[in-house]
């Protein structure tokens, strides 16, 4: 029972109200998703807004001439300012808007949906991993129980005082409550590992320890 601890820490390490999926690859990037997609809309906005440009030009021209004369190298060069100021965009602009806002709502109830499910998930894995808990102190209760019975019913037939059939018996429910046990300390390394993976905070340093827990003997 007291490796239990040692594997990721009490299920009360955890913390009494767990965090839904903050750090979940899936919510992370279904959040970058949402800032690209508002960031579409703003694109699409953007079309309606007055462009003003700057323009340079440079034109550079050497033994040119008019009428087979020979003219010195010369540069010309231009600057300017072009304001553009849109007036009437179309249906495609708009079109372009609605499909932008479309695609954000989409994103973001997928956001919601999953958020939900990673919740829903988590409270089971959170529950799981308490009862597993409890499990393994009262199963490990039982098998010293159970120990301390086939040992007595050892003794007992060594002393001619029990049959070998109830030696047996005793055996065979010392072998039952350590399954009981094994079991219950395997579902609760799946919850505790399961609650990590829903939270998006399973490290490798937490499969180094669920490693060096279950090579003990």
């Amino acid at each position: 029972l007291n490796t239990c601890s040692i594997l990721i820490g009490s299920v009360s390490d955890l913390g009494a109200e767990p965090r839904w999926g903050k750090h979940h690859p899936a919510i992370l990037a279904l959040h970058h998703a949402m800032d690209a997609s508002a960031k579409a809309i703003a694109s699409q906005w953007a079309n309606h807004l007055p462009l003003l440009s700057l323009q340079m030009a440079g034109i550079y021209a050497k033994n040119g001439g008019f009428d087979n004369r020979q003219l010195d190298p010369y540069t010309v060069g231009s600057l300017g300012l072009q304001l553009t100021v849109p007036l009437y965009s179309g249906g495609s602009m708009k079109a372009g808007e609605r499909e932008a806002v479309a695609r954000f709502e989409m994103v973001k109830y997928k956001r919601l949906e999953k958020q939900r499910e990673i919740e829903r998930e988590t409270r089971t894995a959170y529950l799981n991993a308490k009862t597993g808990y409890s499990r393994i102190a009262s199963t490990a209760h039982e098998v010293e129980a159970r120990v301390k019975a086939r040992d007595g019913q050892q003794r007992g037939y060594e002393l001619g005082a029990s049959t070998i059939v109830a030696l047996l018996e005793a055996k065979k429910n010392l072998l039952k409550s350590r399954f009981a046990y094994a079991r219950a300390r395997y579902d609760y390394i799946r919850s505790l590992v399961a609650l990590r993976v829903w939270g998006g905070t399973l490290t490798h340093v937490n499969l180094e320890e669920l490693n060096g827990w279950l090579a003990r003997t």
